[in-house]
């Protein structure tokens, strides 16, 4: 949680503490009226926050030593605090002498410096570094049994806290000036303001709801893959892979591409043979669970699909679904994902192979689509991309394929990619082709 609970937290511990101390003292006692109902309205503040402190001290530390402080040396501490230029860290330098002078019962010398300090706490244009001083300073005077100033300077702080645009900060000085109030022995308007602030931490704090969900900062990741093998022949294969995603609160879209070139010298009329695979896949989320989607899968000479690898060959299958999508699971953020898609839509099939043209067509399918998104295993990341595609005049014509990919984290921006594509393809379009196909590359990946 914020250093600012740590800080009032602190505050309050450290002023019932020296108040304890002071009626111990030889130094002259300080009344607060009401202290049996502070004590409870403060406990009944603490029992109302379940809030983790940090260890670190807020930025105005109340609890410095101030008796350790010389009283031979006040004085020309107190002139080298006077030389400096007003500002906030004069200000609390001027507190923590006038505070050491209500120690040493030196009231109308204290009063003295904490009008100083005043005139500077009024001028700051911070307002939380304003509010932490005014509190402060309105606690002093209270020391000093002057509750009009100290009220007075407590409705300034609560002016200034109201000009806070952030929330959360706001509600969180609105708790420091009600603490304020308590400890200075003030009773009006403290609820009012506790219940103010309450209501604008627990506000702001709170979870933000499950849908919509919030909007996420598009990500982008390029890869590189590769190998070359020589003997007899040479081969070699360079592949470049794109990966662009993007959440809104209510739609997301993703774009998955490859493009690769291979080289064969034993290849009898192109040595080289490019191929290329694009998924783009959009959602629009009705609800947590269901969502429409359009899924778009584009394959050219890709050893995935392609009927024959020969260099004359050309193979192209483009398929479009759209239909109504269910989620499965859904991790810490949006991107996190296991969906199940049902759609229809068309697929268009050509295939060139052997100098002769085998497919040229257009058919209506059925997609059944189980789609995967960054499964967390330690440093790993899996994304799964599955689907049935059959031929709705024919369900013995269809296609069945497997893209998984699994990451493995380097840093934050670096990271190893394995790609497993598998595919099975019915009827076969040249008989010589066997029934499943694979691919596998292993490349590295790093994201914008």
């Amino acid at each position: 949680m914020s250093k600012r609970l740590f800080f009032i937290y602190n505050l309050l511990s450290w002023l019932l503490n020296l108040f304890i101390l002071r009626q111990e003292s030889s130094f002259a006692e300080i009344n607060r009226p009401n202290q049996q109902k502070i004590n409870a309205d403060i406990t009944e503040a603490e029992s109302s926050l379940s809030y983790d402190f940090p260890s670190e001290l807020s930025r105005f530390d109340l609890l410095i030593e101030t008796e350790s402080i010389p009283e031979s040396k006040l004085s020309k501490i107190l002139d080298t605090i006077n030389q400096m230029d007003d500002n906030y860290t004069k200000a609390k330098l001027l507190y923590y002498v006038a505070i050491r002078n209500i120690q040493l019962t030196e009231e109308q010398e204290a009063a003295s410096i904490l009008e100083k300090c005043l005139n500077i706490a009024e001028k700051l244009n911070n307002p939380e570094n304003k509010v932490d001083l005014l509190v402060a300073i309105a606690q002093a005077y209270g020391n000093l049994n002057k509750y009009n100033q100290a009220q007075k300077i407590l409705i300034l702080a609560t002016e200034s806290a109201n000009t806070v645009k952030d929330q959360l900060i706001k509600g969180q000085l609105l708790l420091e000036i009600t603490l304020g109030y308590d400890l200075t022995g003030l009773e009006a308007p403290t609820e009012d303001l506790f219940s103010q602030s309450q209501t604008i931490i627990e506000e702001t704090i709170k979870p933000p709801p499950a849908f919509p969900f919030s909007e996420l900062p598009d990500t982008l990741k390029l890869g590189l893959a590769g190998n070359i093998n020589s003997f007899r022949d040479t081969t070699a294969f360079v592949q470049v892979t794109a990966n662009y995603y993007k959440q809104w609160s209510t739609n997301d879209i993703s774009l998955d591409s490859i493009l690769s070139v291979s080289l064969d010298t034993s290849r009898t009329v192109n040595n080289y043979r490019p191929s290329s695979l694009i998924e783009i896949i959009y959602r629009s989320h009705i609800d947590q669970k269901w969502s429409f989607f359009s899924d778009i899968f584009i394959v050219t000479n890709q050893e995935l699909f392609a009927s024959r690898n020969d260099d004359e060959d050309l193979t192209i299958i483009a398929t479009g679904l759209v239909g109504a999508g269910l989620n499965l699971w859904r991790g810490d953020t949006p991107r996190q994902f296991l969906d199940v898609q049902f759609g229809i839509g068309p697929r268009y099939e050509y295939d060139f192979i052997q100098f002769e043209e085998r497919e040229n067509r257009i058919s209506p399918v059925f997609g059944f689509v189980l789609l995967g998104r960054n499964f967390q295993l330690g440093r790993f990341s899996v994304d799964e991309t599955f689907a049935i595609v059959p031929n709705i005049n024919d369900f013995g014509r269809l296609t069945i394929s497997s893209d998984t990919k699994v990451s493995f984290l380097i840093d934050n921006n670096w990271s190893f990619v394995n790609r497993l594509f598998i595919r099975s393809r019915n009827p076969e379009v040249f008989e010589e082709n066997p029934a499943i196909e694979f691919f596998f590359t292993t490349g590295i990946n790093y994201q914008f």
